[in-house]
């Protein structure tokens, strides 16, 4: 089963950032990364939940950081990995952030 960082806002448009499979994941970012890193944390923790769980404003900000610290610090990504992180907060630019909501599924 795969995990995917999904983005989206108000006016319908979605983007998808493949992180591949849940255990592929969690063998390269393990608890004790995810535990420097709560929001990450919460929403891998939540990705598994019927309930929608999604960030917005300053969460969202705080998540893009935590994924800056986990580009700079990681000792081993994938690059299909790094390459989604990277596209992630690339795809982010020059967008307002508080018109985005993102998830974990």
């Amino acid at each position: 089963m795969g995990i995917s960082i999904i983005v989206y806002n108000d006016e319908n448009e979605t983007k998808l950032f493949y992180l591949g499979s849940f255990s592929a994941l969690l063998s390269q970012v393990n608890r004790s990364t995810l535990e420097n890193m709560p929001v990450f944390g919460k929403l891998i923790d939540s990705s598994n939940n019927e309930d929608e769980f999604f960030i917005e404003n300053e969460d969202l900000i705080k998540f893009m950081k935590e994924i800056v610290q986990l580009l700079n610090n990681s000792i081993y990504l994938s690059e299909n990995l790094k390459g989604s992180l990277d596209d992630f907060l690339s795809f982010f630019k020059d967008k307002k952030i508080n018109s985005w909501k993102l998830s974990i599924a």
